[in-house]
């Protein structure tokens, strides 16, 4: 089961209901400067909230928008779109290990604090590959292994003088 439905293009709302560690910022009742409690972590794009401004973005931010937002983003039409694109970009992040299996184990069980939260967001696409690594490991160490080893081939092949 997926989160979305590309045949009827809707957000399958019962799916994402159940990974709940996908928290709204603004519902933790911070105030400006507060820090996030212990076993939440930040998984959003650079914020300039007091309490936020020393984490900086993290390295699991969704680079895809929707609205207006700084330079370094792609601007998407819809969450949908951004979330859809961040997954396939999370998996090449993962395969070519500029996020590692690691990084991304270390937010097993933590909330991940997002400005998106219960809505569609990729920290719920974060929590379906840590669900599918807890389940697949070894499967996912092979995709990894036979994804590098095409890649290196695309390298290779690719070089001329």
């Amino acid at each position: 089961m997926e989160f979305f439905d590309e045949k009827t293009g809707k957000v399958n709302d019962d799916y994402l209901e159940s990974f709940s560690n996908v928290v709204n910022y603004y519902s933790l009742g911070l105030k400006d400067g507060d820090k996030l409690p212990d076993g939440y972590v930040y998984i959003g794009r650079k914020n300039n909230n007091p309490g936020l401004k020393e984490i900086g973005e993290s390295i699991f931010h969704n680079p895809f928008f929707v609205a207006k937002n700084d330079d370094k983003s792609i601007r998407i039409k819809n969450r949908i779109a951004a979330v859809m694109d961040f997954k396939k970009y999370l998996w090449r992040k993962l395969m070519s290990d500029e996020i590692t299996k690691e990084q991304i184990m270390s937010l097993s069980g933590k909330k991940k604090v997002c400005f998106c939260g219960k809505n569609l967001c990729h920290g719920h696409v974060i929590e379906m590959c840590i669900d599918y690594i807890e389940k697949n490991e070894a499967e996912f160490d092979m995709k990894k292994v036979e994804y590098q080893k095409k890649s290196q081939k695309t390298k290779k092949s690719s070089f001329r003088l």
